[in-house]
């Protein structure tokens, strides 16, 4: 069975990809917005993904906006979640593996990381990727 907590941080952009929004105009690069959460009182692991997007300056500017918004939300609701947005690919230290989608003029890449204590596993992301269908890609 997988991984309960990989389904628990919300995706932000993943159907988006696949809309033709965004367009391919303009500038671009690579842009990432890290989810994380610290291990639970109760002993639980800690939880971390990563969203990479490549794109037009458009595509990074709605991961931004989409970024800040969700952790805010995340704040309202009472947990505690941590997002950051960085204008750099998403960190490859501690990665397990990505479910990856490409949509007209972007590609998304979502990182999900092991926090040392084994509870994340490639089995645990592509069972992920496939229930998103998405694709998995190895770190």
């Amino acid at each position: 069975m997988g991984n309960p907590g990989l389904s628990l941080v919300l995706v932000i952009g993943l159907a988006a990809v696949s809309s033709d929004c965004g367009g391919n105009s303009g500038g671009g690069g690579t842009a990432s917005c890290t989810i994380s959460q610290p291990p639970l009182a109760d002993g639980g692991a800690s939880i971390k993904q990563c969203e990479e997007v490549s794109g037009s300056a458009q595509w990074l500017q709605t991961l931004h906006q989409g970024c800040l918004a969700d952790g805010n939300s995340f704040a309202d609701a009472g947990v505690a979640l941590r997002t950051d947005f960085e204008s750099v690919a998403c960190p490859r230290a501690g990665v397990v593996g990505g479910c990856r989608e490409t949509g007209t003029g972007v590609t998304e890449t979502v990182w999900y990381y092991d926090d040392g204590s084994g509870v994340v596993t490639v089995a645990d992301v592509q069972t992920t990727c496939a229930s998103l269908g998405t694709t998995f890609v190895s770190p």
